[in-house]
């Protein structure tokens, strides 16, 4: 599955890292594993985390679809890092299809940008293991 959250109880925050090549039925898969998770909290924030990702089989038709996609609540904060072209690109486009919340998600180049708006310490301990990305295709 190239898409995998993890639900990081003690900073209020899930992350979904995305490996590879995804899709959008690969988002859907996520967030019903997401909603069966009984850590998971829709309060909390989101980072998905593209770094690692290879978005060249993601169409921008797909995007507003994604924008259907949703485990999170209207209030939680949404950050993407994703610091490839492409994937930035996408990134902004699903940012512009989610007006209702336009200052509900950023999309950043780097991740400890991602996590200070998110108003968390990209040292701490906590977060120490997802600072770093695993290589494409992991």
């Amino acid at each position: 599955m190239p898409l995998k959250s993890v639900v990081i109880e003690e900073a209020r925050l899930v992350v979904t890292r995305v490996s590879g090549v995804f899709g959008f039925a690969d988002l859907e898969e996520n967030r019903v594993s997401l909603l069966a998770d009984p850590a998971f909290d829709p309060s909390y924030d989101h980072l998905f985390d593209l770094r690692a990702a290879v978005a060249s089989a993601f169409p921008s038709e797909d995007v507003e679809k994604a924008t259907r996609v949703r485990a999170f609540s209207e209030t939680s904060r949404r950050a993407v890092v994703a610091p490839q072209d492409l994937s930035f690109g996408l990134a902004r486009m699903y940012q512009s299809h989610r007006a209702d919340l336009s200052t509900g998600i950023h999309v950043f180049r780097e991740m400890d940008e991602a996590l200070e708006w998110l108003e968390l310490d990209p040292g701490a301990p906590c977060l120490r293991g997802i600072r770093h990305p695993e290589p494409p295709g992991n």
